[in-house]
């Protein structure tokens, strides 16, 4: 197969891409783009898939956290309880 200093560029930045979405400024200087716009343009694409993992993860975590910080639902009652016999 043969492969072109243009297709290897653009397989270069697929494969950071691939590990680091947001890794459009190292792309920009490894491949010496005057801008970040530039590179933006270029080496920026869609991908649903990995768009798709990061979000069902972003949920879990909230999740988790949301669960982590709800006290049982019996202990506020047993508070309120424990409230009206003192009083």
């Amino acid at each position: 197969m043969r492969v072109n200093v243009h297709a290897f560029r653009a397989f270069a930045a697929a494969l950071i891409l691939e590990d680091n979405p947001h890794a459009i400024e190292d792309i920009r200087a490894l491949l010496g783009h005057a801008s970040f716009e530039v590179a933006l343009r270029h080496y920026r694409r869609t991908n649903r898939k990995g768009a798709g993992e990061r979000l069902s993860e972003a949920i879990s975590k909230r999740r988790y956290r949301a669960k982590a910080s709800v006290s049982p639902t019996g202990l506020a009652l047993d508070l309120a309880q424990r409230r009206r016999r003192t009083a």
